[in-house]
């Protein structure tokens, strides 16, 4: 959940352009926003706990919401607490500790962060693990294993179930903030911030192979996404800090709709979001946004519940914004082949090169078979009269030098064409 000092200058580097357009469309479920709480300080993330009650964190410590309409009281103190996560046994917490800008720029290298775990019965705070990066995120996995990141460097680090010293750098996502579980658990899906607004998705048994889940179109990729959360249909929310809206992801192959407009944006734009639990006074159906300029926010009737049930949209039939755009990765549904009616896409890097100069084209063809996408093996690939098959990692590299000026074009069997442009 990203701090405000020094955003506008971290801003510019999400703003580099890349040619494509648009934005994504309104969730067809989208709703308003209603206010809960107003007047706090900073917020920085929030979560319904076991016991019933909102919690959610200020730049020193936790503060517990028992029921909407209620007034907000101290919880337990923690010094520039992160993410929120709960263990298995419902008494207990796990927060981030020491999520700042200053431990977050030289975090990588030192590990200044940490987690505490807290009673939640009583608010008694204890270390839990030492040695992370920036404690931004939090994300556990269902066998114990947390995860973390740190949205000013590259670092996601892995923590035992146990606790005690991370694995600092298991994994590594640039300006990783807000990550998940999908219910797999064979993937971690990461929100970015100070990057081209994107997921990108983690596989926990390798991960070096990092790929992008889901990426937004060029007129919202200024939008900086924050916190996250995942309802049971692995449909996945995220809060854009710069644009001041709600994001939700779904479908296959994942798409960007806009649950939520019109919340306070740059500097004072939304940290996080979490939805709530069965039985307590914030409904699972619901989600609740937290803000830098201290409000919290309900977003009603927007999580299906496990069964099916609840308002909004049916996972996969939100509207595209990829839209084949020539400078998008191009996503189709094979006709026929490996993988069946799987939608695939195709990514060409780079894009765009200089006449007369030998260049390094990497051509990758994956397909998405929820909850992820996963490369394709053995795709046939015609790129300027040479034909190229994928590796088992779904690639296939090729040089070439092209003497004039164009556009050149990359065709993976029946999808659609991929183009790179040569410039002089």
């Amino acid at each position: 959940m990203a701090r405000r000092t020094l955003l506008v200058a971290l801003v510019v580097l999400m703003c580099s352009p890349s040619g494509a357009s648009g934005a994504a469309p309104d969730c067809p479920d989208a709703r308003a926003p209603r206010t809960l709480v107003e007047g706090q300080p900073t917020l920085e993330s929030v979560a319904v706990d076991p016991l019933g009650r909102l919690l959610f964190s200020t730049p020193t410590g936790l503060m517990v919401l028992d029921r909407p309409g209620g007034t907000p009281r101290p919880f337990a103190a923690i010094d520039e607490p992160g993410g929120i996560v709960f263990e298995d046994d419902g008494r207990h917490a796990i927060v981030g500790t020491g999520d700042s800008i200053q431990n977050g720029s030289m975090g990588d290298v030192t590990g200044p962060a940490g987690l505490v775990r807290v009673e939640l019965a009583t608010g008694k705070v204890e270390p839990f693990a030492t040695g992370l990066s920036m404690a931004n995120g939090v994300a556990r996995h269902p066998d114990g294993t947390i995860y973390s990141t740190n949205d000013f460097g590259r670092n996601v680090d892995r923590i035992k179930p146990t606790g005690g010293e991370a694995e600092r750098g298991w994994a590594k996502v640039q300006s990783g903030n807000g990550l998940e579980v999908e219910s797999s658990g064979r993937f971690l899906l990461v929100a970015q911030t100070f990057q081209p607004a994107a997921i990108q998705q983690v596989d926990l048994r390798n991960p070096s192979d990092v790929r992008p889940y889901v990426e937004a179109d060029a007129d919202d990729s200024a939008a900086g996404l924050d916190g996250t959360t995942i309802d049971a249909s692995d449909r996945l929310y995220a809060v854009a800090n710069g644009a001041g809206e709600v994001w939700r992801i779904e479908g296959a192959p994942p798409r960007i709709c806009k649950l939520a407009r019109g919340l306070p944006g740059f500097p004072d734009g939304p940290s996080d979001i979490t939805l709530g639990r069965a039985g307590t006074p914030f409904a699972p159906e619901n989600a609740y946004v937290v803000t830098f300029d201290g409000h919290v926010y309900e977003l009603a009737g927007v999580a299906r519940l496990r069964g099916g049930s609840g308002a909004g949209a049916p996972a996969g039939s939100g509207n595209g914004n990829n839209g084949g755009n020539e400078d998008e990765p191009v996503a189709t549904r094979p006709r026929s082949g490996r993988g069946g009616t799987a939608p695939r896409r195709v990514r060409v890097s780079p894009r765009r090169v200089r006449a007369g100069r030998r260049v390094r084209f990497t051509v990758v063809v994956e397909q998405f078979v929820r909850p992820a996408w996963r490369p394709v093996a053995g795709a046939r690939i015609r790129f300027a009269g040479r034909t190229l098959r994928t590796n088992r990692r779904g690639r296939a590299v090729t040089r070439r030098r092209f003497a004039r000026a164009g556009r050149r074009v990359v065709r993976v069997g029946a999808a659609k064409r991929v183009i790179v442009r040569v410039t002089r």
